[in-house]
């Protein structure tokens, strides 16, 4: 019985620690010391930094894992955190940032064997570059991360620019980007179907939503949002304390 109980606890421990570290939107907006004390918590060291002049990459390691993860960091907070296949992390950078020496060009630009390389001036210019330099680049040019999904077996990542007003995905492999391309889906929010409540009251703020208001109708409990920037109104409402459905709504007036 108590080796029953014990392979019963670790079996839980494990699909917990996986979910917790496969689950890096929460870092986002995050303060930098908190998210340095939650990547302490799973078990992540630090590995490495980088600098430019807009923002600091802390690159975080798991041995157990091997796994990395790339931490934009912007005005002591989290802008992103992804997944990368990174070297650097891989080699835990027995280097340390003090005595790496980086040598910079006149855009604050490079790579990682010093070689110089230019900002991007464009969105094709994306296309081949290292997954977390182009992030930076598309946070520098104004896009803001929305969400991400996946169609016909790849992983897309969306991304809008309120100033633009274009929405755009970017899709990557072994850790560069492979491709950039117009998209649809900025304004579709569906796939927070299925989620724990507030979880999805959490990703619907960060998306611009507002709540509005609540309703019944029909034995089912509403929620209204309005997303003022990209004006649109969607209802949600609840099963079990997730969310059941998302819809388009005519109540926010």
């Amino acid at each position: 019985m108590r080796i029953t109980l014990l392979t019963l606890f670790t079996l839980l421990l494990t699909v917990f620690i996986g979910h917790a570290q496969g689950d890096l939107s929460r870092f986002r907006d995050m303060r930098a010391s908190s998210a340095e004390n939650e990547f302490k918590r799973m078990g992540y060291e630090l590995a490495g930094i980088d600098k430019s002049s807009t923002s600091i990459i802390q690159y975080w390691y798991n041995d157990r894992r091997r796994s990395c993860v790339a931490a934009t960091i912007n005005d002591g907070r989290v802008r992103f955190a992804i997944e990368t296949k990174d070297q650097k992390c891989f080699d835990k950078m027995d280097r340390s940032s003090n005595n790496y020496n980086r040598r910079y060009d006149n855009n604050n630009r490079y790579d990682n064997n010093n070689r110089y390389s230019s900002r991007a001036s464009s969105l094709d210019d994306l296309k081949g570059m290292k997954d977390w330099e182009a992030y930076n680049e598309l946070d520098r040019m104004g896009y803001e991360r929305q969400h991400n999904f996946r169609d016909d077996g790849r992983d897309y990542i969306v991304w809008y620019n309120n100033r633009l007003k274009k929405c755009i995905k970017s899709w990557q492999s072994g850790g560069y980007i492979k491709g950039i391309a117009g998209s649809d889906e900025c304004g579709k929010i569906n796939y927070i179907k299925g989620w724990d409540r507030y979880r999805a009251y959490r990703e619907l703020e960060d998306r611009g939503y507002r709540e509005q208001r609540g309703f019944r109708d029909d034995g089912k409990d509403y929620k209204v949002w309005y997303n003022y920037r990209i004006r649109k109104c969607i209802k949600t409402w609840e099963s079990n304390r997730k969310i059941a459905g998302v819809a388009g709504s005519k109540r926010c007036n």
